[in-house]
């Protein structure tokens, strides 16, 4: 929460953590982002005002706000008197805003880490940080990709994306179909032919009447694009992945 006066924002704060080792200490200096409307209806106005927050308080701790850059955008599809935009600042506090979960974990820290080199410059939520018996699951807003989960048993790490719920990427791996390269997916045993068919045709190149013939080898598909489908035809057939021929 940015406090200025009697105004107050809540905003998403942008902070690094320093120190390799357990446990690391939140950064002094925040980054985050406030529209330019919510300063004052008028851009000007609004910039002048950005130039000027003080006295400031970040979660109560006192903070110097320096604005760093004005972004305005302006639109040709719509019809608009005034631009809109963007002001982005940097906060020096006097003490490192708290992390939203202790750090003292070695292990923790590590899969933090994993997750931050995984996300390259996308932001990890520090406080939607979920833990489970077996993963680590760090959310990322950002379009296109959504997560890192990090295997709590062996320190692996992959990237959730798109659309697909996070639980069908968790069944994705658990499932082998998301190492690298990918393998076969070797149909073993049809129950169901309907829906096996109308599953398999979503990420195979195949012919119903290939199904009368088994074990039907699917090269290369064990890949994230089958999870959805494979794992809503569960119970018409199974399968496993096979490293790949050819």
């Amino acid at each position: 929460m940015l406090t200025v006066d009697h105004a107050r924002w809540d905003i998403q704060a942008e902070c690094q953590l320093r120190g390799k080792a357990a446990p690391p200490t939140p950064d002094h200096r925040i980054r985050f982002t406030l529209e330019l409307s919510s300063l004052h209806a008028d851009w000007q106005t609004a910039i002048a005002r950005a130039r000027r927050l003080e006295p400031a308080l970040i979660d109560g701790i006192p903070a110097r706000i320096e604005l760093q850059t004005v972004e305005l955008h302006f639109s040709t599809y719509v019809e608009q008197t005034e631009p809109h935009g963007d002001a982005i600042f940097v906060a020096i506090v006097d003490k490192p805003a708290p992390f939203p979960r202790t750090l003292d974990d070695p292990e923790f820290v590590k899969a933090l880490a994993q997750a931050g080199n995984l996300a390259g410059n996308l932001l990890i939520q520090a406080d939607e940080i979920e833990v489970s018996e077996r993963y680590w699951i760090f959310p990322i807003q950002n379009i296109g990709a959504n997560g890192v989960i990090v295997d709590r048993s062996n320190g692996r790490a992959f990237m959730t994306a798109g659309s697909m719920a996070r639980s069908t990427w968790i069944w994705a791996y658990e499932h082998r179909l998301l190492e690298e390269p990918s393998g076969d997916v070797v149909i073993e045993q049809i129950s169901d032919p309907d829906r096996a068919f109308a599953a398999l045709r979503r990420f195979a190149r195949i012919r119903r009447e290939d199904l009368a013939t088994l074990p039907l080898v699917l090269h290369g598909c064990a890949s994230w694009m089958a999870a959805a489908e494979l794992k809503e035809a569960e119970t018409a057939l199974r399968w496993r992945v096979a490293p790949r021929v050819g």
